[in-house]
C-alpha cells in the first residue's frame, strides 16, 4: 500500500506540473483522491473466500470529533474477536454491529492481502462511482486548462 501512495503522489505531481494554472492544484487533488479510491475499491472487491463466525470478546467504541465550525463526530467501533484459528482477532467498523458476548459472521481472505470484513458488508459500487466521478472532473480541469492556453496563444498571435 504505501508503494501505491507514493506512485499517487508522484502521479498527482507530474499532473500539477504538466496542466499549470489555477486548475492544476484542485485537478491534481482530485486526481489523488479518485486514484486513492480506485484503490480502495479493488480492496472492497477483492475476494473474501474465507468465511467464520466469530465470538464477540470485547468492544471498545471511540468517538472521533474534527475541529472547527459544525464539526462532526463519529463513533468507530472496535471488535475484539474469538474466531476458531484465531483468525481475524479484531474488526472496526463505523457503526455497532454486536454487543460483547455476541456472534459476527467475517469474510476474510486467507492469504491475508486484505482486510477482514463482516460478511456482505463490502460492496464496491460506492467507491467505484466516486472514484470515477473524480477522476472524470480532474481530466475536464486538464482538459479545458489546455483550451485556456489553446486560446491565449492565439489571442497572442492575432495580435501580432
Amino acid at each position: 500500500m504505501a508503494g501505491g501512495a507514493v506512485l499517487i503522489v508522484l502521479a498527482a505531481g507530474l499532473y500539477f506540473a504538466l496542466a499549470a494554472g489555477s486548475g492544476a492544484f484542485f485537478g491534481a487533488l482530485l486526481m489523488a483522491l479518485g486514484l486513492f479510491l480506485t484503490v480502495q475499491t479493488a480492496e472492497e472487491a477483492t475476494a473474501r473466500s474465507g468465511n467464520v463466525t466469530c465470538g464477540v470478546r470485547e468492544v471498545e467504541s471511540k468517538v472521533l470529533e474534527s475541529s472547527g465550525e459544525g464539526s462532526i463526530s463519529k463513533t468507530v467501533y472496535r471488535y475484539t474477536l474469538d474466531c476458531p484459528g484465531g483468525y481475524p482477532a479484531e474488526i472496526t467498523e463505523g457503526h455497532q454491529l454486536a454487543k460483547k458476548g455476541g456472534e459476527l459472521r467475517i469474510s476474510y481472505d486467507p492469504a491475508r492481502r486484505v482486510s477482514p470484513t463482516v460478511e456482505g458488508d463490502s460492496s464496491p459500487w460506492g467507491s467505484a462511482a466516486a472514484a470515477v466521478f473524480l477522476l472524470v472532473v480532474a481530466t475536464a480541469l486538464a482538459a479545458r486548462r489546455g483550451t485556456d492556453a489553446h486560446e491565449t496563444s492565439e489571442r497572442k498571435s492575432t495580435r501580432a
